[in-house]
């Protein structure tokens, strides 16, 4: 509640108040583990900062909510901070950040997001379905991995990290 008080203190030109009613909080809890709390607190101070034209104190609360909020690895919340920016960008309070491209790798990284995307850069369909096989049993910590596909109604083994078909059938119940 105090962070939309600050807000509609800044929005009246009570740049002052705005300042006291979030760095109260930033301060009192800037040692917990609160990325959404803290990220929240620091994108209202940074907007604070970008009506006030403060380069100095935008730069300070738009680092730390990107930290807060990257932290959280929720695209949702990293997507707020490239707003605030976007804006900070426009009003010549901040210069553009360097854009974040992920490179594909052969192999899956540890991110299985990430992974996902890097499926798209594959052409053959064989190296996807061998990808695709690989990253899941990353994830699963699997040594040994059979990939199946339905296709004309049939499950079709599509990859496999063995060279062969598995060699027991799989239960009809499996638990």
């Amino acid at each position: 509640m105090r962070r939309v008080l600050a807000l509609a203190e800044a929005g009246l030109g009570n740049y002052a108040r705005a300042c006291e009613l979030l760095d109260g909080p930033l301060q009192k809890y800037a040692g917990y583990d609160q990325p959404l709390f803290l990220g929240l607190q620091h994108k209202a101070r940074a907007e604070v900062a970008l009506l006030m034209n403060d380069t100095t104190a935008f730069a300070l609360h738009a680092r730390e909510m990107e930290r807060q909020f990257r932290a959280t690895q929720n695209p949702a919340l990293i997507s707020l901070w490239e707003r605030v920016m976007d804006r900070a960008v426009r009003a010549g309070v901040a210069r553009a950040p360097e854009k974040r491209v992920a490179t594909p790798k052969p192999e899956p990284p540890g991110d299985f997001d990430s992974a996902l995307l890097g499926l798209s850069q594959l052409t053959v369909s064989s190296e996807r379905q061998m990808y695709l096989l690989r990253l899941l049993m990353q994830q699963a910590g699997a040594t040994t991995g059979y990939l199946f596909a339905v296709e004309k109604d049939e499950m079709q083994l599509t990859a496999t990290s063995s060279g062969g078909l598995p060699s027991a059938a799989l239960p009809e119940n499996p638990v």
